[in-house]
């Protein structure tokens, strides 16, 4: 990855930019969802691509492709100062960068276990179990527990010669009930009404994926 920044990174000085930026972006997303008592989604993406960022003419300028290939970031490279000298005929005023140190690191999100990585079994194990708990009562109709999970790694670099290479794992999810009675229905849920709360830490050495509460106990997967 590394090389195919700084490949991007020269092409697109040797094109006319004073200033450039590379970064590489690989995500992978999970959806799972459970609805009274069963299975009621199980959905999987990832994606990945190239994007790069020039000052040419004093203007800025932006391509991206999802080639991740020596060809891919030249021509994404070459797009990117076109864009700014385009964009250069009708700019007022040159772009002047502020003074910014050289800085280089890799960061990842403090955890135990690659939530990607947890068997889809025990996601779904984890969400019939806080699901069940809401039964019980005869006016409870609906009942749901969902799990997002998100791993994105992007490597960096540019023309001052800063990189890093950052990996990020967030997890959130949540319950939420619905009951009818006497003509009217009422939707509650945990911990709010859009899906769970979702965060990058972690709690000692367990991965945080989500907490429910019910009758005292506290459920974490890790």
């Amino acid at each position: 990855m590394k090389d195919l920044l700084e490949h991007a990174l020269d092409v697109a000085a040797g094109s006319g930019a004073t200033h450039a930026e590379a970064r590489i972006v690989s995500s992978a997303k999970e959806n799972y969802e459970v609805k009274n008592g069963a299975p009621d989604a199980a959905l999987q993406s990832s994606s990945e691509g190239l994007g790069v960022r020039v000052i040419a003419g004093g203007a800025w300028g932006f391509a991206a492709l999802p080639e991740l290939t020596k060809s891919g970031a030249e021509r994404a490279a070459r797009q990117a100062v076109d864009v700014a000298r385009a964009s250069a005929t009708a700019a007022t005023q040159p772009v002047v960068l502020a003074p910014a140190p050289k800085v280089a690191g890799v960061y990842v999100t403090p955890h135990r276990v690659d939530p990607i990585a947890v068997p889809v079994g025990k996601k779904i194990g984890l969400l019939m179990k806080a699901e069940a708990a809401m039964h019980g009562r005869p006016c409870v109709t609906i009942t749901q527990a969902f799990l997002t999970v998100l791993r994105k790694r992007t490597w960096f670099a540019n023309s001052e010669g800063s990189s890093y290479d950052q990996t990020i794992f967030e997890c959130g999810g949540g319950i939420a009930a619905t009951a009818v009675r006497d003509g009217d229905w009422q939707i509650r849920s945990y911990p709010n009404s859009f899906r769970g709360n979702f965060g990058t830490g972690s709690s000692g050495d367990t991965i945080l994926i989500s907490v429910w509460r019910s009758s005292g106990d506290t459920i974490l997967i890790s």
